[in-house]
């Protein structure tokens, strides 16, 4: 990798300890360089338009506005912006609404430590970061308004539940779970290919 120019990063987090645990991870990286932080969307917004970043890290709970709004204010300033969602295991429904807005990944909190470098790497080569579990419904062509029923069925899988713990937890049978799961993500015509 000698003489490429390194990944320049953006991070938005309204903790500032999160904050530096991923500053200290990037900055580990000899491709990776963090030009600016932020710890609500408003200095998000302004930060991603002064250092144009190549990948923003943003999370969904930012103060002041939401992540959700952050995302789609950079997007409809920059449509080639790439960002990646730090998000809860709560955030079934934001997370599908920050990629309709145009997220190319997500990555959950718990699971920085492991997944961070990887997402930033792979989004910043122009590909999508998606945990395998929701990769199956979160392809591009099923970015569309789910039912309330779909929301529950994405929040529990992002929790990192099975088909038989969500069928449990639904009005559902074993059987039923992934042919829903998979309709979430049957659009006429859609490809599967992320």
């Amino acid at each position: 990798m000698a003489g490429a120019r390194p990944i320049r990063i953006l991070t938005a987090h309204s903790q500032p300890q999160l904050r530096v645990g991923m500053a200290a991870s990037i900055r580990a990286q000899p491709d990776m360089r963090l030009v600016a932080e932020a710890g609500d969307a408003q200095s998000a917004i302004g930060n991603y338009r002064a250092h144009r970043p190549d990948v923003a890290l943003i999370d969904l709970r930012l103060t002041v506005l939401s992540g959700l709004e952050a995302i789609a204010a950079i997007r409809a300033e920059f449509p080639g912006a790439r960002i990646i969602v730090l998000a809860s295991h709560e955030d079934g429904e934001k997370l599908l609404r920050a990629l309709q807005a145009g997220a190319r990944g997500f990555v959950l909190k718990d699971q920085l430590s492991r997944e961070l470098i990887d997402a930033i790497r792979l989004v910043a080569k122009g590909g999508r970061y998606l945990p395998a579990p929701v990769s199956r419904i979160a392809r591009p062509h099923a970015m569309r308004t789910i039912s309330p029923g779909e929301s529950d069925e994405l929040r529990l899988l992002t929790r990192g539940l099975n088909d038989g713990e969500i069928a449990h937890q639904l009005p559902l049978s074993d059987d039923s779970v992934p042919v829903h799961l998979i309709g979430i993500s049957d659009e006429p015509g859609g490809d599967d290919r992320l």
